[in-house]
């Protein structure tokens, strides 16, 4: 039979308000009754009772997460840090998945809502102006991660858009002088919320058209058939061909791509990919990539998702560090 405040206030041999104080740390009780108190429930066994104190406090102690889809290894590993850090900072969480579907992605978002938890973090495919003023008008605060939906959206993540354009610097100081984007997701431009993979997409615009002018047409791979990759390696041109492609999962399918093609990885053909996917240390050559520093995004979206819950003032849009780390495909 779960062992109640009373209880553990006649042990004591003070009041039940008194007890309430000391096991939620509030004011009001002197640090020797306070530690008697808390002995003598750790003795009892006692548990607090979840709903009824969520009930006076109006929160839950819980977060929702909306991811795109957890099969992907960087998502998974956001969510494991993120749930990690939530769990440090008194919270539980709800992981829900999207399969990249707009529509699940609201019923995901009103799922938490009746489930009252106290604040969302959405990884958000969802592309309407409406989508943004819906979040906004929400009961608990919202802040997205990966895609940025608006400027009224709190968001966390990293500078896509420079960090593409030194990925491709760094090809370019490699020794390669004809360079390839594959991002498949520009497929769905314009029928999806892409923000993070069109950054990246006008990063690598933005180093091609500095080193050529606006008026070249760059060589973009957009369908999920990475083979392309092979034929514009071995197309007849005496420069050295470079792949930045815009996440780790798309440079491995072009690296196996090219496995069989008789092109020798770096020498003839460089390949660069996106996110440092903790897959990668047991894939060789070793793959060079731009690195998200994944932990850092999800404690700092924890952070300040918590700080919102509290009702504290923080930033609109918080940028994440990142780095480009060499390896042996570039």
């Amino acid at each position: 039979m779960a062992v109640t405040s009373e209880e553990i206030a006649r042990r004591c041999g003070v009041s039940r308000g008194t007890v309430d104080r000391a096991l939620h740390g509030r004011d009001g009780v002197s640090r020797k009754t306070r530690e008697r108190i808390l002995q003598a429930a750790e003795e009892l066994g006692y548990r607090p009772h979840v709903l009824a104190r969520s009930l006076v406090l109006g929160r839950t102690s819980t977060i929702g997460l909306v991811t795109l889809d957890l099969r992907n290894s960087f998502i998974s590993e956001l969510v494991t840090h993120s749930e990690m850090h939530a769990r440090r900072r008194g919270y539980f969480t709800y992981v829900t998945n999207t399969d990249n579907e707009p529509e699940v992605e609201v019923d995901c978002i009103n799922h938490l809502i009746d489930r009252r938890v106290d604040g969302i973090i959405v990884q958000s495919v969802h592309p309407t102006k409406d989508y943004a003023r819906w979040l906004t008008g929400l009961p608990v605060p919202v802040v997205a991660i990966g895609n940025r939906i608006s400027p009224n959206v709190h968001f966390v993540g990293i500078d896509d858009r420079g960090a593409a354009y030194e990925a491709t610097r760094h090809l370019h100081d490699r020794g390669y002088d004809r360079f390839v984007i594959v991002c498949p997701p520009l497929r769905h431009l314009g029928s999806e919320n892409i923000d993070a993979q069109e950054q990246r997409y006008l990063g690598f615009l933005d180093f091609i058209h500095s080193r050529t002018g606006d008026g070249d047409e760059p060589n973009v791979i957009q369908t999920k058939n990475l083979s392309q990759a092979v034929d514009i390696a071995r197309s007849n041109s005496p420069a050295r061909t470079a792949f930045f492609c815009t996440s780790d999962i798309f440079a491995l399918g072009v690296l196996d791509a090219l496995r069989d093609s008789g092109l020798r990885i770096p020498e003839d053909v460089g390949v660069m990919g996106f996110d440092n996917i903790d897959t990668l240390r047991y894939v060789r050559p070793r793959l060079a990539t731009v690195d998200q520093e994944v932990e850092t995004i999800s404690k700092a979206a924890i952070d300040q998702l918590v700080a919102l819950i509290n009702k504290e003032n923080v930033a609109a849009q918080c940028e994440c560090p990142y780095q480009i780390v060499p390896g042996e495909t570039a």
